[in-house]
């Protein structure tokens, strides 16, 4: 039998690794990964794709890597629901100045990744919800892998946010309903009040800014004293 052909899914935690994940293994038609349960066991396939948040010192130089980008501001939105915490103790400990699988802050864990020079293909999650099918054909050419489009569409339909909580036996019994919840992005404009927004510019600032998640240093000064909403738990 052939050796398994591992192709790892990695990003920060909440910040679509799963359905990124999930995307690729059911275009590939092969087993998903992961850390408590596996997906798909069913396929036959040398190629099995493996979901992590891990840094790129875990991997060695030819590991097949795609990762997946979100605006941490999303994040830690996603965070807190998820979690059932505040916000503001969300977008401190994404502002911590280490980063240990799982926990820890987003830009160190987003600077390792772009210093590291590591090979890998790299989708952002807005660039996935506007233009699927586009994004998985950048990442499987990155693979050196080709799909059939209209197996894509309908991978990217299935997949779909609003489809995943119409499935009952979506989460396996071991991923809670509240992992989904908007699927949106900028869903943080509502939840961000300006003290919070100074806290995540003057740590995360630089790395939001190379990845195009802000133009100017300034953009937190336009935000309300306190948040339109409360991230309801």
């Amino acid at each position: 039998m052939s050796e398994e052909l591992k192709i790892h899914v990695c990003g920060f935690p909440r910040s679509g690794t799963m359905w990124l994940s999930r995307l690729i293994g059911d275009v590939l038609n092969c087993p998903i990964h992961f850390r408590e349960f596996s997906e798909g066991m069913e396929r036959k396939s040398v190629l099995g794709v493996y979901h992590c948040h891990d840094l790129p010192s875990r991997f060695e130089r030819a590991s097949l890597v795609l990762r997946i980008v979100r605006d941490p501001r999303d994040v830690a939105v996603s965070h807190a629901k998820y979690w059932q915490d505040s916000i503001e103790d969300c977008v401190a400990s994404m502002c911590k100045n280490y980063y240990d699988v799982p926990t820890g802050g987003w830009h160190m864990y987003e600077f390792a990744w772009l210093e590291s020079g590591f090979n890998c293909g790299t989708a952002r999650y807005e660039d996935l919800l506007t233009c699927p099918e586009m994004e998985i054909e950048t990442l499987l050419r990155f693979l050196n892998l080709w799909c059939d489009l209209e197996g894509l569409s309908q991978v990217v339909e299935y997949r779909s946010f609003e489809n995943e909580l119409l499935r009952q036996d979506y989460h396996n019994l071991l991923e809670p309903r509240e992992a989904l919840w908007k699927g949106q992005a900028g869903a943080w404009t509502q939840y961000f009040h300006k003290s919070l927004g100074a806290q995540a510019q003057a740590v995360w600032g630089h790395v939001m800014r190379r990845w195009g998640y802000t133009q100017s240093n300034e953009w937190w000064e336009s935000l309300p004293d306190s948040s339109k909403l409360e991230v309801q738990v």
